[in-house]
């Protein structure tokens, strides 16, 4: 309040010819300063400063200790230096005690101070005063919660707050305990409602098999079905239903939301896109519904601040990164290119790859192709990430494809740059091989040079053990007028029954055919023993109706999923209890020759 406008004049001089600030932000006059403090957040900003001006004295202090060392004086002037001495301040700074995160460089919660505020009627009864009620800061307290000055007032005057209208704790009554309800979802057709390539039907015929399995206890597949604690006996999960995720985030999460599936369903089963999964993973969690997914491997899925409510039994691609990694040193390479798709998908798996491989002393460059094989200018992304990669002189390449398409543009471009031949290393993850097992012969007609001596690698849910045989075994039996019920749309606006009919008895005879197939099966074993285990948390409540209803949250379920350890089709599941994926080292890694 004391200050002088005319002062800092000096701040509203522009500092070059296309500084704007003397034309379009006027600085204020007096008045400004007359009136003090408005804004909560400026405290922050002179702790910003405080922060920056203590740690350029540590940084000093790091550089008189080099000694003259030029090395070490160069270093103790970089910017990071500058970083980790400010995050290990500690000082008492206009918005209280300030200490950071470590890790993220954050401010952390508890020494900041928050404040709640109410909206309540003027005393002349015109408008409303904003007034401050209450503040919680844990560092000044020692303590959490909040520390109300005075009531906080409610729409009807008092400072009862209402019931959230979901669960009263005195009139709660105790769903289905004994019944785990999932939704499935698969790409039964791809956004053109064209029949998808994708093993949509085998999946689905699968996680039913599994639900039949576990409601009756039969752990010819999955051992711990058959052992099940006595207390479980009555516990059963459900398929609530198949979706079609048409290959697309929007229509999956409308499907989600608009048709309030979420109310019907308590876990969700998928989706094999990660594409698709990550959104519907992030709107599962709003309302506690975890995620388990048999197939979606992006790394971002990785990130638990983002997916709290996300598992998968299929390993992420930090996995396959580190078999490719192995692949490597078995070939002595030690250098490799890398092309993926432009997209957030083929960014993470190439970033993990990278990384991975430069943790192991193994060089790598990176260059990506357009993720879309419609775009206009498809094929020139391919050239130009390939032309860099020659140009730099890689000889073993790991490449990603989405579709066939990517799989020939590649080739050809590969062929005509001459980068195929017994001098050439040609590495693609499994799932983008298995497309090859679809395609016509005129289809990939002119590239057999490039696709000879070929690689694939990736997790399988072939199992080491004979699961997957029993498996096989019990899909070649089965009738598939058994399941014509999966293809009953089931609402309007389902294009299921007329755009992805269901196959016939073929694909039964032919028993398993996709090798991401068992992790389904897994997923759904993992859900069933989930609810066991749900269950038993849920009876050592001693009839408490808030020890109930939060044993029956699905945080809960998510919680003793993650414990999990048992033998599946894939191996032995075990789960990182951080994140949620499938430990890398409980899974199996094949790699497969073209």
């Amino acid at each position: 309040r004391r200050q002088n406008a005319s002062d800092y004049a000096y701040l509203n001089t522009p500092t070059t010819e296309t500084d704007t600030r003397a034309a379009d932000a006027k600085w204020p006059d007096q008045s400004v300063y007359d009136e003090g403090l408005t804004f909560s957040t400026t405290g922050f900003v002179y702790d910003a400063i405080a922060s920056v001006g203590i740690g350029a004295c540590l940084t000093k202090q790091v550089f008189d200790r080099c000694g003259g060392s030029a090395e070490c004086e160069r270093d103790a002037l970089d910017g990071d230096t500058l970083l980790a001495v400010m995050k290990t301040e500690v000082f008492e700074g206009v918005s209280g005690p300030v200490r950071y995160d470590q890790s993220t460089g954050s401010r952390l919660a508890e020494s900041a101070t928050y404040l709640v505020k109410n909206l309540v009627p003027n005393a002349a009864g015109d408008g409303l005063d904003l007034i401050e009620v209450g503040y919680e800061s844990k560092l000044i307290t020692g303590e959490p919660g909040w520390t109300l000055t005075r009531d906080f007032t409610f729409f009807d005057g008092t400072s009862t707050p209402p019931s959230d209208g979901i669960i009263d704790t005195q009139s709660w009554e105790r769903p289905n305990v004994n019944v785990v309800r999932m939704g499935f979802f698969t790409q039964f057709t791809d956004a053109k409602l064209d029949p998808a390539d994708w093993p949509a039907f085998e999946h689905a015929t699968v996680a039913a098999l599994a639900v039949d399995a576990f409601n009756s206890r039969d752990g010819t597949i999955v051992d711990e079905f058959a052992h099940l604690d006595a207390s479980c006996k009555d516990v059963r999960i459900e398929l609530a239903g198949f979706w079609n995720t048409l290959r697309s985030p929007i229509p999956t999460v409308n499907t989600f939301l608009l048709d309030d599936l979420h109310e019907d369903i308590d876990i969700i089963v998928g989706a094999p896109k990660s594409a698709v999964t990550i959104p519907l993973s992030m709107v599962g969690s709003i309302f506690h519904e975890p995620t388990i997914s048999y197939a979606s491997t992006s790394t971002l899925l990785d990130e638990p601040s983002i997916h709290p409510s996300f598992m998968r039994t299929i390993p992420s691609d930090f996995g396959t990164a580190a078999a490719f990694r192995d692949w490597c040193h078995h070939n002595m390479w030690t250098n490799v290119g890398i092309i993926a798709p432009d997209d957030e998908y083929g960014r993470g798996l190439e970033e993990a790859i990278i990384d991975t491989l430069a943790e192991a002393g193994i060089k790598s460059d990176g260059a990506f192709m357009r993720a879309d094989r419609d775009a206009d200018d498809f094929a020139t992304s391919i050239a130009a990430g390939l032309e860099g990669l020659r140009d730099r002189r890689d000889r073993i390449f790991y490449f990603v494809p989405y579709s066939i398409e990517h799989v020939v543009e590649v080739g050809r471009q590969a062929i005509r740059m001459g980068l195929v031949g017994p001098d050439y290393a040609w590495t693609m993850p499994l799932e983008g091989a298995g497309m090859l097992s679809f395609a016509k012969a005129e289809d990939i007609e002119g590239i057999f040079d490039f696709l000879r001596g070929a690689g694939a690698i990736g997790a399988t849910s072939r199992g080491p053990g004979p699961k997957w045989a029993r498996l096989d075994a019990i899909l070649r039996r089965q009738n598939a007028s058994d399941y014509a019920y999966l293809n009953t749309p089931t609402t309007e606006t389902d294009t299921r029954a007329a755009d992805a009919k269901w196959p016939d008895q073929s694909v039964y005879d032919e028993g398993l055919t996709f090798s991401t197939t068992g992790f389904v099966y897994d997923a759904i074993a993992s859900v069933g023993i989930g609810a066991c285990l749900t269950k038993q948390v849920f009876d050592r409540c001693g009839g408490s109706a808030e020890c109930e209803r939060d044993a029956l949250d699905g945080d809960t379920l998510l919680a003793v999923m993650k414990t999990e350890v048992f033998e599946g089709v894939s191996g032995p599941v075990r789960y990182d209890q951080s994140t949620g994926s499938r430990l890398a080292e409980s899974a199996t890694y094949l790699v497969k020759n073209l």
